[in-house]
């Protein structure tokens, strides 16, 4: 069996193993619903990320800055990033937009950046129109069948996905005899981004 979904606790045992990754961030899909004075309410797709997002990547903001590894702790993650797209159509480009506050599902957050429009990736994060700090409570990193997050690496330059695969591999067996009624058969696998993404347009 692979998995392309993981727990908050599978990819912190897996970020213990993954030395051949010079970064390694923990991806997933959310909804928000943005309220704000001066314009409509709306429901918005979003992409929950831990702080090595941006650096995974190898892409900055166009306007602002990215979020720090404090602000993905809880309780300090109430900041928010655009997507272009979400810039150019709510907000009409307004390169007054960083620092302006908005209410998101009930919380005050405050406006950090807009990344530029090559990052509005439909493969990767179909629709989403902004980024926020990913941070687990105590009981989503205990759960280990709460399996909705992707990981995504970038390799230390010189090593290969077999290699990585092989750093990470035992793990599989360890939590085999932890925890047999999850990991009967289970294996994992290290795969280049476009093997994955080519597999997910073939079966649109």
């Amino acid at each position: 069996e692979a998995r392309r979904f993981f727990s908050g606790g599978e990819g912190r045992e897996i970020r213990q193993r993954a030395i051949g990754f010079s970064s390694l961030t923990t991806v997933g899909r959310t909804y928000g619903v943005v309220a704000e004075a001066d314009r409509p309410g709306a429901r918005l797709a979003g992409v929950l990320a831990s702080a090595d997002f941006f650096t995974t990547f190898g892409m900055e903001p166009l306007l602002g800055r990215a979020f720090t590894a404090e602000e993905a702790e809880p309780g300090r993650n109430q900041v928010i990033i655009l997507s272009h797209a979400c810039w150019q159509s709510r907000y009409g480009g307004d390169a007054n937009v960083v620092g302006r506050t908005l209410r998101i599902d009930g919380y005050t957050v405050e406006v950090i950046g807009v990344m530029p429009a090559t990052f509005d990736y439909p493969l990767l994060w179909q629709n989403a129109q902004y980024f926020r700090p990913l941070n687990f409570s105590r009981e989503q990193q205990e759960w280990r069948d709460f399996r909705v997050f992707r990981l995504i690496g970038r390799l230390t330059p010189g090593r290969t996905p077999e290699q990585a695969t092989a750093e990470i591999g035992p793990l599989a067996k360890v939590q085999a005899q932890t925890h047999p009624e999850s990991y009967a058969d289970f294996r994992y696998r290290v795969r280049p981004l476009h093997e994955t993404l080519g597999e997910q347009v073939g079966q649109n």
